[in-house]
């Protein structure tokens, strides 16, 4: 199958493409960025934005895409913070971008957009359904809150034109920037920094590593569709139902990284920060659909993060 892969020089993005040209498959990749790839990965790059909409229109009539897995987004939650208008700029006419550019010119193409589970926002279920668990964002003077309610935006974009949807739940691993909690615990161990653990650190997450994640894209993207379940025009949650409280991982990853260092709790958390208590998947659905469930567990993640920034950050 020949691939478009936008978002191809980000943390998900670089992962998937190399598991794509190594399961047999042609990888095309729309990034501002260039690749970090090694050379055994040919995977063919193409330097667009995904707001210039004629550049994207140029390429799917060159190529005619069998299959569109659209990542690119802007995301971080520092650059959420300063810059909501291109957040929502690139969620929400980005996507439309590219959703056009594949209906006109690839309309039997698979696609697939990744969402994020903070469009649950303050939802108070301990565990989220896809289907029932109400979406509850907070007020739209919070910057932080754009990039929730831009994703609610394409999801519905993404859905009208029949493709699917997939709420990625704390995704990490290596390659991933210090800007996300599990990376930057590590890299202040490694460094022999204190740990910050902000608001008493009880908030429960789920950490997945990106490799089941890449797993479960390509299983979705690939598998034959002869199924009872179909999973185009569905919504499915996609990461680990291993339940971990953001203390609890700063205490891992000081025991398997660097005992000597200190864990400081800090009262205050950081600007742009969300402090919803619970942030875990209800996984039923997308085993359901194509029998996928998370195997790796947190103790190799924290291993794998470590592994990669000793190596100098070979993904």
């Amino acid at each position: 199958m020949r691939f478009l892969v936008t978002g191809s020089s980000g943390f998900i993005g670089t992962h998937l493409v190399r598991a794509l040209v190594f399961g047999g498959h042609l990888a095309h990749g729309v990034d501002v960025r260039s690749p970090d790839l090694p050379q055994n990965v040919p995977a063919e790059h193409h330097p667009i934005d995904v707001l210039n909409r004629g550049a994207l229109h140029s390429l799917f009539e060159q190529f005619r895409f069998d299959a569109v897995v659209h990542l690119a987004a802007g995301v971080g939650p520092d650059q959420v913070v300063a810059d909501p208008y291109h957040t929502v700029a690139v969620n929400v006419a980005g996507t439309q971008n590219v959703l056009d550019a594949a209906g006109r010119y690839s309309p039997k193409a698979r696609l697939l957009f990744t969402s994020t589970s903070e469009v649950y926002g303050l939802c108070t279920n301990e565990q989220f359904n896809e289907d029932t668990s109400s979406l509850v964002l907070g007020p739209s003077r919070e910057r932080r809150w754009c990039y929730a309610a831009s994703k609610i935006a394409a999801e519905h974009l993404v859905l009208a034109q029949g493709g699917t949807v997939v709420r990625l739940f704390n995704t990490t691993g290596p390659g991933q920037s210090e800007e996300y909690v599990l990376p930057k615990f590590v890299g202040l161990a490694l460094r022999g920094e204190d740990i910050r653990v902000y608001g008493g650190g009880s908030q429960v997450r789920c950490f997945c590593h990106v490799k089941d994640v890449v797993r479960a894209l390509v299983t979705l993207m690939t598998r034959p569709r002869i199924d009872a379940i179909d999973p185009r025009n569905q919504v499915y949650n996609l990461g680990s139902n291993q339940s971990v409280t953001i203390r609890e991982l700063a205490q891992r990853v000081r025991e398997q990284v660097n005992p000597n260092v200190a864990l400081l709790q800090v009262t205050k958390p950081p600007q742009g920060s969300l402090t919803m208590p619970y942030r875990k998947p209800d996984l039923s659905k997308i085993k359901a659909a194509i029998g996928w469930a998370p195997e790796i567990p947190v103790a190799a993640i924290i291993h794998d993060v470590m592994r990669w920034k000793l190596s100098g950050g070979t993904v």
